[in-house]
């Protein structure tokens, strides 16, 4: 496993017991996503299941289906063991890059606010792989002017991938691709709040953000002063295709 992998790992892993208590904007798109979701599905993979809360979610709209969940992050496989673990969801950890499932073998595969962390070529590829003909792939991620005002300010942060280069890889291996998108903000008492934020949902440490060229102290507060609230812009897009 790489090293940009390994950090991943282990800062999720990290946030596992205070996730739920601050993803308040990847709640709202789980429920997006939840309500896309027509169809009767009977075996079921979400990838990058992290504190457990999409596959619950499923496991209960569809009771009579078999529930897997992977995530890369060992701290949050076992959390969603924990927690879940009167239910016959079974949680695995696993690289969506690499799904150790076989051919054909689910119906629906679902991933919600995960894809940002991964090679999404890689992952569609083996979506289309385990996804058994005429199966459903329904996901949520961010889009480029996710925390756009973090850019402009010369921090440096996940180059989330632009609508058109998501649908270009999708065209090539499944069908009706569909894509919406939605703009949504998130309120903080300031800059350092945020941060603290990032760092509980495990997307980020505010003592390890790179700047592009030389980001002091002074300029930092010079964008976003101290005490001064902060509002996050998200661009999500919201995506159904089939095989």
């Amino acid at each position: 496993m790489n090293g940009h992998k390994v950090k991943i790992r282990e800062s999720f892993s990290r946030s596992a017991l205070e996730y739920d208590q601050h993803a308040f904007v990847q709640s709202s798109m789980m429920q997006k996503l939840m309500e896309g979701l027509k169809g009767n599905f009977k075996s079921m993979l979400d990838l990058g299941s992290g504190t457990g809360s999409l596959a619950y979610a499923l496991s209960i709209k569809y009771p009579e289906a078999k529930m897997m969940g992977i995530d890369i992050a060992p701290g949050m496989v076992e959390y969603s063991r924990a927690k879940y673990s009167q239910t016959q969801i079974e949680f695995v950890q696993g690289d969506a890059e690499n799904i150790q499932y076989k051919k054909n073998a689910f119906d629906l595969v679902v991933s919600n606010a995960s894809l940002q962390w991964m090679d999404s070529e890689k992952v569609f590829n083996e979506v289309s792989r385990v996804l058994c003909p005429k199966g459903e792939f329904h996901f949520t991620t961010f889009g480029p002017q996710t925390l756009c005002e973090l850019k402009t300010a010369g921090l440096s942060i996940n180059q989330f991938p632009a609508r058109q280069k998501i649908e270009d890889q999708l065209i090539k291996l499944f069908s009706n691709v569909r894509i919406t998108s939605d703009r949504v903000k998130q309120g903080h008492r300031d800059i350092y709040a945020f941060f603290m934020h990032l760092k509980k949902i495990g997307a980020q440490n505010p003592h390890k953000i790179r700047s592009r060229g030389l980001l002091t102290l002074k300029k930092l507060t010079s964008y976003f002063p101290p005490n001064e609230r902060f509002q996050a812009n998200y661009e999500i897009y919201y995506i159904k295709c089939k095989k």
